[in-house]
């Protein structure tokens, strides 16, 4: 017998897909908003927070620095080695060069870093400077210890007045950075139109390898050399 439906009438509908190419609703509404999500409205608030705190930290360290000295340090890797930052603190023959011993500068809100080392002169002599700088301008109050033996010894030490000093919120000589070299433009010669810098460079790296193999070929020859020589003397 024949059927009367078609095939089509008989299986169950698909569900009806959105016109055109988008994308298939899937949204998630059930968060858990109050446990999970966060947000940040006090934002302005946390920021007068902290400006307060720099001042009062400030104010509570008065005289001394509100940081200790960093020194100065080329940034890592290739991309970044052009530029300097402060890094974590002098090495010891930074400190050395600057005639001071690692207890005391330590002791005068100096950072030490024994685990740096100098790479370069140029590094070394700069972060020296630094520190004889600081040294120049530090002002040094006398400790506990040496008022109470200076009371004992019935003698006055000299006390920096206060006063004549302001609050410093930030760190001691801060960075500054340096002005960009100026940019000298030159006409291009016929010199330089045909000066090769590849071939140039490229001969200059090989010509030690070629020197060692041009020796070492000679030095074969004269050896083979020697050696036939030897054969013909033993001959006669």
């Amino acid at each position: 017998s024949v059927s009367l439906f078609s095939r089509a009438s008989v299986l169950p509908s698909s569900p009806k897909m959105p016109r055109a190419n988008k994308v298939v609703s899937n949204v998630h509404f059930h968060k858990n908003w109050e446990r999970r999500v966060k947000t940040w409205f006090d934002q302005p608030a946390k920021k007068k927070i902290r400006r307060l705190n720099r001042i009062r930290k400030a104010a509570r360290s008065f005289p001394r620095p509100v940081d200790k000295l960093r020194p100065v340090v080329r940034c890592p890797s290739i991309r970044f080695n052009s530029r300097v930052r402060l890094g974590r603190g002098f090495t010891r023959d930074e400190i050395k060069a600057a005639g001071l011993t690692v207890d005391y500068a330590r002791s005068v809100g100096i950072a030490f870093d024994r685990r740096r080392r100098n790479r370069s002169e140029e590094g070394l002599a700069a972060n020296a400077l630094r520190l004889k700088e600081y040294k120049a301008k530090l002002v040094v109050w006398p400790s506990k210890t040496q008022l109470r033996k200076a009371k004992k010894a019935k003698t006055t030490l000299e006390i920096p007045d206060a006063s004549t000093f302001k609050v410093v919120k930030t760190t001691p000589l801060p960075l500054v950075e340096a002005a960009a070299p100026a940019v000298e433009y030159k006409a291009i010669t016929d010199e330089a139109k045909a000066f090769k810098a590849y071939r140039t460079v490229r001969d200059t790296r090989l010509a030690k390898p070629r020197a060692l193999r041009k020796a070492r070929r000679e030095a074969q020859i004269a050896k083979s050399g020697l050696a036939a020589a030897a054969t013909a003397a033993a001959k006669k």
